[in-house]
């Protein structure tokens, strides 16, 4: 195993651990805690520094690719909070902003996996009769099923996700 492979792994798993205790505050109290924000935060800026530091050839790729996905996830969820008037709140602009700087430009494939999951589950809620359009939902753990997917795709998930769909 090189060492970008441990690196990966562990901003992987220190997103996913994150991303599982924000959902699921935000399922019990509809809030998305700054606190947890900040610590993976804090721990992705170590990772990335030592990233950097081990990876000397590729080091400005990295950082900017961090910094690109944070700006990128983070100002599209403030457009659509803005545009939302209350729909969309700064809780999932600094939670995207913050996946996007674990996932670099992958944060586009987090936002889509999980804006696709969290519009299935409001449909299915608004057809069943168990939702309305002015209650909403929380969207921590559509973010967290989202970024699974995306992380499975930047690990090399994708031949193994394309061949379970396709042939079955």
């Amino acid at each position: 195993m090189d060492i970008y492979s441990v690196w990966r792994f562990l901003r992987c798993l220190i997103l996913m651990c994150g991303l599982v205790m924000i959902a699921k505050t935000d399922l019990k109290e509809r809030i998305i805690p700054n606190r947890m924000l900040v610590a993976m935060l804090t721990l992705r800026s170590i990772l990335l520094l030592q990233e950097c530091v081990s990876s000397s050839d590729t080091w400005t790729h990295i950082l900017l690719s961090s910094v690109w996905g944070a700006l990128s996830g983070g100002g599209f969820f403030l457009i659509c909070c803005m545009i939302s008037k209350g729909g969309v709140g700064v809780g999932d602009v600094k939670l995207f902003a913050t996946i996007g700087y674990y996932l670099g430009g992958r944060v586009w494939d987090s936002i889509l996996f999980s804006l696709s999951l969290a519009s299935v589950w409001s449909l299915y809620l608004l057809l069943h009769g168990k939702g309305k359009w002015e209650k909403g939902i929380p969207l921590a753990p559509f973010a967290l099923a989202g970024t699974t997917l995306a992380m499975l795709l930047e690990t090399g998930g994708k031949d193994e996700i394309f061949y379970f769909l396709l042939h079955r």
